[in-house]
Order: structure tokens, then sequence, then C-alpha cells
């Protein structure tokens, strides 16, 4: 994505962070855009906190991603277990960790099985950015 609103620091580690908040994101079974991770990132740890609770009127679970990769970042998580205050955090089945990132990428949470009614939830991603990889604003 040429123009991406982010770009990290080069040879540092960086953490961007994104906000899933019913109220203003809505909760049906889809993919949300949150924002982006930059060309050359290579992904270091993804994290969300729990603000508010999240609430379903069934088996809701959530995933954290890009469009090339729908669970790379945390893969799935079941309503009951997004209670206030706790966290989730990558596992083996998050594909895009430790990878470097080829291209600009939207990070999605996706909502899947039923649709959630309440949350929020603050999604943090950790990455390093090489000093030789070139970005484009």
């Amino acid at each position: 994505m040429a123009g991406s609103p982010y770009y990290g620091v080069q040879g540092t580690r960086n953490v961007q962070e994104y906000l899933y908040d019913f109220s203003v994101n809505g909760g049906l079974v889809s993919g949300i855009t949150l924002g982006y991770l930059p060309k050359g990132a290579v992904i270091v740890n993804a994290v969300g906190v729990v603000e508010t609770a999240a609430t379903s009127s069934g088996s809701a679970t959530v995933i954290l991603g890009s469009t090339t990769d729908d669970n790379g970042l945390v893969a799935s998580v079941a309503v009951a277990a997004l209670v206030a205050k706790s966290t989730h955090g990558n596992s083996v089945a998050a594909n895009m960790l430790q990878a470097k990132l080829a291209a600009d990428q939207v990070v999605i949470m996706s909502i899947g099985t039923a649709a959630l009614t309440a949350g929020k939830i603050r999604w943090m991603v950790e990455f390093y950015i090489p000093s030789n990889v070139v970005q484009s604003l």
C-alpha cells in the first residue's frame, strides 16, 4: 500500500497500536481494518489488551492478521476469554511473526462465527525495521 500512513523508525524496535471499539467499529461477522504495518517490518510480537469485555449472542471468535494472512498475528480467541483486563498474544499459528513484510500490510481484526455485541480491545504489534529497508512515503 503505497502511502501507508505509518512508517517505523529504521534500525530500532517500533510498536504500533490499533484500537477495536464496538461503539465505533460495530461487531458484525467480518474483517475490520484497524491500520497498517510498513514494508520491511520484521514482526516481533503481537498482543491485545481487553479494555471492555467482549460479548456475543453466540460463540464469536476474534483473530488479528492482515489482508495476506488473516490470523498471522494472533490466532483465534473465543469471546468467553475476552474478559476485561485480559491479554491475548501471538501463538505458533501466528505466521507473520519473525517474517519480513514484502509490502505494506493492512491490519485486520476478523470476527468469526457470531457477531460481537460489545467490546474494546487495544492491540499492539511490535516490529523491527532493518536499516537497509527503503520505505516510500
